[in-house]
């Protein structure tokens, strides 16, 4: 993601709008080979290893008989696609997009991919930060330093982009297979690997059910629209990156705080201090949409040169929207992770798998690119009342609604009614949105800050 965010000066200074839908797609495909290949072993090696870890021969075994096995399936799925991709990409890009050669240059990006992971899922269950970081940040700086290398020197081919990737990944892959072997020998053990499969099967299916949700629109999309509209929505997508990094940051802040809350008390169901952290990231993603329809259309039009991703300014608004629910998204998951009630998930994402490709391709295909965040908005919206139903037996939920439901609602239809309309200056618009969320915020939370104030007062 971080990679993706430094990039996007280069990507809109030397790729088209077209080229940019186009590598949206080899990037996606990649990350659905990744999943194959890796087959979830990146989640149970960090399981596992803590079953042998006390077993210097069941270890080595159980390790290097890992990396083999993936390099096995890495083999298989490559022989398979080298001359079933074209085939493949004709169909699913409607021959708008070649399989050679990118394809095979994101085939062999996603084996990288798949081992470095794995190793990042070894050295955490190590705790081996070091090394850990040695690894993630040489290939996030090899990744950037070949991807902007060359579209300066190939500019309007996906040689940087795509190839530049792929050379990155295989040359971090090569120094963790050459660590790996060197420490632990070559061995394969199948038996060892057979006590895994039910697990990784498990997980295999829910990142699959995850890439479905998060990647499968593109296809749908260079389906139906052009390359290039594809590649609007896909520089939109990016441009918001940070938002969800942000969101994601906040939460993993305070979600340790509620797991302690949890073990030492017992709790079964939010309390008034579980829901403070969420009505405070409730707010502060208000602030942080209302504040990036504002700033970042101003940004695009002050440093983006290539007309056509002027086009995405129009589509920020209602994109950054994908963002409102979250809070309530993440208060509805929370309780599977703290009770470690995890099997409704599986039935959870299917549904919302299947609504997610029928309701993209319905709505695509009515309001083009603006489907797309149409079918993820009420997909979003459908998968917080189904993760609430059936968990509602379980645990209790005391939270505030007006905090946590109707202030994102509110702000959210007032983007709706003012977004079409067009200004000279759409700035003026885009100003209301942060006045109204500053005031519906402090007017909700006045008494609190009125408390705030009076103990500042009484220190001094």
């Amino acid at each position: 993601m971080a990679s993706a965010v430094l990039l996007l000066p280069f990507y809109q200074y030397y790729l088209s709008a077209e080229l940019f839908g186009q590598l949206s797609i080899f990037l996606a495909f990649s990350i659905l080979i990744q999943i194959i290949t890796t087959y979830s072993f990146d989640s149970s090696v960090y399981l596992h290893f803590h079953d042998f870890k006390n077993d210097t021969v069941k270890i080595r075994q159980f390790i290097s008989s890992t990396f083999l096995f993936v390099l096995i399936i890495s083999g298989v799925v490559a022989v398979v696609l080298l001359p079933v991709g074209p085939y493949l990409f004709k169909w699913v890009s409607n021959d708008k997009i070649q399989f050679f050669p990118y394809g095979i240059a994101a085939i062999f990006t996603a084996i990288g991919q798949s081992i470095l992971k794995i190793n990042s899922g070894l050295l955490q269950s190590q705790q081996k930060p070091t090394p850990f970081f040695i690894y993630n940040f040489s290939n996030f700086f090899l990744t950037v330093s070949f991807t902007a290398l060359g579209l300066i020197f190939y500019p309007e081919t996906l040689i940087g982009p795509v190839g530049g990737r792929m050379l990155a990944f295989l040359l971090t892959a090569a120094g963790v297979l050459w660590s790996i072997f060197n420490n632990y020998g070559t061995h394969f053990n199948f038996l060892f690997l057979r006590s895994t499969f039910s697990y990784n099967s498990y997980q295999f299916v829910y990142q699959l059910q995850q890439w479905v949700i998060n990647y499968a629109d593109r296809f749908i999309l260079i389906l139906i629209v052009t390359a290039a509209d594809l590649g609007v929505y896909d520089f939109t997508l990016k441009c918001l990156v940070l938002l969800d990094l942000i969101i994601s940051g906040l939460y993993n802040s305070f979600f340790p705080k509620i797991l302690a809350l949890n073990s030492d008390k017992q709790i079964e169901g939010s309390s008034i201090v579980i829901n403070r952290y969420f009505h405070g990231l409730t707010a502060a993603i208000m602030l942080m949409i209302s504040a990036t329809i504002l700033v970042l259309p101003l940004l695009i039009e002050w440093f983006v040169t290539n007309p056509d991703y002027l086009k995405s300014i129009d589509i920020i608004p209602y994109v950054a929207l994908i963002y409102l629910p979250r809070a309530m998204k993440l208060y509805f998951s929370m309780p599977y992770n703290l009770m470690k009630f995890s099997r409704p998930l599986p039935i959870i994402f299917l549904i919302i798998s299947v609504l997610k490709l029928i309701l993209s391709y319905l709505f695509i295909r009515l309001f083009n690119i603006y489907g797309a965040v149409l079918a993820t908005f009420i997909c979003q919206l459908v998968e917080i009342k189904l993760l609430h139903v059936w968990i509602q037996t379980r645990y209790e939920f005391k939270m505030n609604w007006k905090k946590m439901f109707w202030l994102p609602v509110m702000l959210m239809l007032l983007i709706i009614l003012l977004e079409p309309i067009k200004l000279d200056i759409q700035v003026w618009i885009h100003l209301i949105y942060v006045i109204f969320t500053c005031f519906i915020l402090l007017w909700s939370y006045r008494n609190e800050l009125a408390l705030i104030l009076e103990k500042k007062n009484r220190k001094i």
